[in-house]
């Protein structure tokens, strides 16, 4: 029985392209964002923007001391914002990387899904011509084939998309086709919770920035707390003060609940992979066994490509919960603002 060979034209069409790709490992990929990419660009440029501007108001003999708070205060978050891009820089390398690959992964199963269907409406065309399949066997063949090829047609179309997509965060804007090779595993979440919420507010900028506003409300109460300021300018800054106390609380609160959903959101993905894991070494090892029963003659060449298909979903589906998890802990890397991929350090 051979498959339709213009079924198997258009499969050769399609994936072809993917051959012109060019590939690019996740690692490589960070390194290329960290040096090229716009957000990181900007980031650095703020802060040494801000460190002149510091150095210049020190050097002014007239500069007040308000003028001095906000200089220092613009140089300590533009600081902590460079920390914090990088690991917004890993988490958007990683969900664009991951999603490409999985990309990939779903045209490749597409792609099995399309022969393997093509392989039945042969076989359904040869019952028919044999009276032992009805016409309308025939039609719904036709019908699950044209689907088959229609979702890798689609699927296909998606890969220069997010290829683009990825090139662009990695200021590789004008690049050709990306193709996304596998990835190297992610770490296991072995850090307690409790360790990242140590000092996770001191490392988040938005409780800073708010930790600055009350320090500046202070330094207003402070300034206006004398005989020859305005009554109702002092209770004017208290009541400012007031508010940004509990925009600090507010803020502290914020952030110690992201992080805690981050790290629950990462524990569910690592035991999905885990599942994955067993259940594609389950389906591995029940290919395996096909192979063999259709040397025996248990089984028909038909079937043997069935399991196979089976075999590439099972792929597919821990391909995505790794990449689930890949990105969990990129996510929870920016919650913690510190690296648990582990990444940062390879790619720099």
């Amino acid at each position: 029985m051979k498959t339709n060979p213009v079924h198997l034209l258009t499969l050769t069409l399609i994936l072809s392209s993917s051959a012109l790709a060019a590939n690019i490992t996740l690692e490589n990929s960070l390194s290329s964002a960290l040096s090229d990419g716009k957000d990181l660009s900007d980031a650095r440029a703020n802060l040494a923007t801000a460190q002149a501007d510091l150095a210049a108001k020190q050097a002014d003999p007239t500069s007040l001391i308000g003028t001095l708070q906000s200089a220092q205060n613009t140089l300590a978050l533009n600081t902590l914002k460079l920390s914090s891009t990088q690991l917004s820089t890993l988490q958007t390398v990683m969900t664009n990387y991951t999603t490409l690959f999985e990309a990939q992964r779903t045209v490749e199963q597409n792609a099995a899904q399309v022969v393997l269907d093509s392989r039945n409406l042969s076989v359904t065309q040869a019952k028919r011509a044999a009276q032992n399949a009805t016409d309308l066997d025939v039609s719904s063949a036709q019908n699950t084939l044209s689907t088959s090829q229609q979702t890798l047609s689609n699927n296909t179309a998606q890969l220069a998309v997010l290829s683009a997509k990825l090139a662009q965060s990695i200021g590789q804007g004008n690049t050709p086709d990306l193709k996304a090779t596998s990835y190297p595993a992610m770490p296991a979440l072995s850090v307690a919770l409790a360790d990242l919420e140590k000092d996770v507010l001191a490392r988040s900028p938005d409780v800073l920035q708010a930790q600055q506003a009350v320090s500046s409300a202070q330094l207003t109460v402070k300034l206006s707390d004398n005989d020859y300021t305005p009554r109702r300018t002092l209770e004017d800054a208290k009541i400012g003060l007031e508010g940004a106390n509990r925009t600090l609380e507010n803020s502290q609160k914020s952030v110690l609940t992201t992080l805690r959903d981050a790290y629950r959101t990462a524990q569910d993905a690592q035991k999905q992979v885990a599942l994955s894991q067993t259940a594609f070494e389950n389906q591995t090892k029940s290919y395996a066994q096909d192979g063999v029963r259709l040397k025996s003659g248990l089984i028909s060449s038909q079937q043997l490509l069935a399991s196979e298909v089976t075999l590439k979903n099972s792929l597919l589906s821990l391909d995505r919960a790794r990449g689930s998890y890949a990105r969990a802990l990129s996510s929870l890397s920016v919650a913690a603002g510190r690296d648990v991929t582990g990444l940062l350090g390879v790619a720099k």
